[in-house]
């Protein structure tokens, strides 16, 4: 069976480390183009 925590181990990431990996990342995925541009991520054609 698959458990996350040999992810983490694997990683060698705290789950503080992890934490912050996954709200940047949800912030880039959900946030909108405005602010991915700001970021320099998306660029306007």
């Amino acid at each position: 069976m698959f458990d996350p925590k040999q992810v983490f181990d694997w990683l060698k990431l705290s789950g503080k480390q992890a934490f912050i990996l996954c709200l940047i990342t949800s912030i880039m995925l959900f946030s909108g183009d405005e602010l991915l541009t700001n970021f320099g991520v998306f660029q306007d054609s």
